[in-house]
């Protein structure tokens, strides 16, 4: 079992959101699954999240807004994105704000397991 690390879970589709949510608990996680930007914004400056995995794309805003958030605020999240509208200047714009990886829809789960392990050991 890992530590006790927290990752925050933003995926609109909630098949996809739960799955996930089901997949990191079962790695030994803590988990907060949630399927909108602004509760996410709200749980961000309220709990200690070691890690974001966020869909690009969400009904009230993107991964962008929410990169942008944790930077002004000065909230050093490791970050994620998960997309289906995968272009490389999208990207390219994600990882310039602060984004660590970017996974492309459909994915495979084994390799988002082992990025977020690596990620979270260092």
């Amino acid at each position: 079992m890992r530590t006790s690390k927290t990752i925050l879970i933003i995926e609109d589709a909630e098949e996809m959101c739960w799955a996930l949510d089901s997949i990191f608990e079962k790695e030994g996680y803590n988990v907060l699954a949630i399927t909108r930007g602004k509760q996410a914004m709200q749980e961000i400056e309220n709990q200690n999240i070691d890690l974001i995995i966020s869909d690009y794309k969400l009904p009230d805003m993107t991964a962008k807004k929410i990169l942008d958030f944790c930077r002004v605020n000065n909230l050093n999240h490791k970050t994620i994105i998960i997309s289906a509208y995968g272009t490389p200047q999208i990207r390219k714009e994600l990882l310039k704000l602060g984004a660590i990886a970017v996974f492309d829809k459909p994915f495979k789960i084994k390799r988002l397991i082992k990025t977020v392990n690596k990620v979270l050991e260092t």
